[in-house]
């Protein structure tokens, strides 16, 4: 009996071996927030703070690359409710170039957060789509159907941060203008880096760690390992050599016992975090749960 309670623990913690973090979302959010940090929209990351319908407008001028145009327009728009004369140019920019509209004609909705279908709907008229922006009832549908949601769980009701705007950003800027064949990023200049992924397999064998795998347009590598079962323990980085054809092996041995997360980074890019667990050589005395 006691043999058989170990033979059944050691293949519940190999199950669990390889169990995804929950913080793929993060990572996700983290790249896309990188890409638009770099194209100059996004001057602090703050992923998890919500965003703000005039601050969503400040956003949408950096990315046209026309911040200077929208801070000095002259132009009126006609909204009662906005607080800050800051914001005044820059959303009557936007109302000018077709981009945003208000509650009604008088209320713009300031400091109100952003809704995942308001954005929605703004990217859809970024993307020509300007008529079916104008069906609000079916805007989460059309946005659906262009795939402009992939990777994503939000609901349409669902307020925005700043990680999930970055994310719906990219999304839009790597897909191409209705009628057209270039993307909003071709339009708006905005260079889109290859996103960063390592294809291998991980494997545990005692106490250690092997990845072997390979990594394409990329220099320099790195491997981020932490025990998680030991909070005051920081991740560990190792360097990682590759080959001529982006390949690698990286093993990592004398792990103590417990569960582990790791990801590979390169520079400001990063996988999402996987974890794995070393078993202790004791299983096999385990006598009881």
């Amino acid at each position: 009996m006691k043999k058989t309670l170990s033979i059944i623990l050691f293949f519940v913690l190999i199950l669990y071996s390889f169990s995804p973090s929950l913080a793929t979302n993060d990572n996700i959010y983290e790249q896309s927030a990188n890409i638009l940090k770099e194209a100059g929209v996004l001057k602090e990351m703050r992923l998890e703070e919500k965003l703000k319908r005039q601050d969503m407008v400040v956003l949408i001028s950096r990315l046209y690359k026309e911040e200077e145009i929208a801070k000095n327009h002259k132009g009126k728009h006609g909204f009662e409710d906005i607080q800050d004369k800051f914001y005044d140019p820059y959303i009557a920019w936007s109302v000018n170039k077709g981009l945003i509209e208000g509650f009604s004609e008088n209320t713009f909705g300031y400091d109100n957060f952003v809704k995942v279908q308001e954005f929605q709907t703004v990217l859809l008229r970024a993307l020509d789509f300007k008529e079916e922006a104008a069906n609000w009832n079916r805007v989460p549908d059309i946005f659906q159907s262009l795939k402009l949601m992939e990777g994503i769980s939000a609901k349409p009701k669902d307020n925005i941060n700043r990680g999930l705007m970055a994310q719906m950003t990219v999304n839009a800027l790597n897909h191409t203008l209705r009628g057209s064949s270039i993307t909003l990023a071709q339009k708006l200049d905005i260079v889109i880096s290859e996103p960063f992924i390592v294809n291998g397999t991980p494997l545990v064998e005692k106490n250690t760690f092997k990845f072997e795998g390979s990594v394409s347009n990329i220099e320099l590598l790195k491997l981020g390992l932490k025990l998680v079962s030991e909070n005051d323990k920081e991740e560990i980085v190792y360097d990682i050599e590759l080959d001529s054809n982006g390949k690698f092996v990286v093993e990592i041995s004398n792990l103590k016992p417990g569960k582990y997360e790791y990801r590979f980074i390169s520079e400001n890019k990063m996988t999402k975090i996987e974890s794995f667990t070393i078993l202790s050589p004791n299983i096999d005395k385990v006598e009881k749960f």
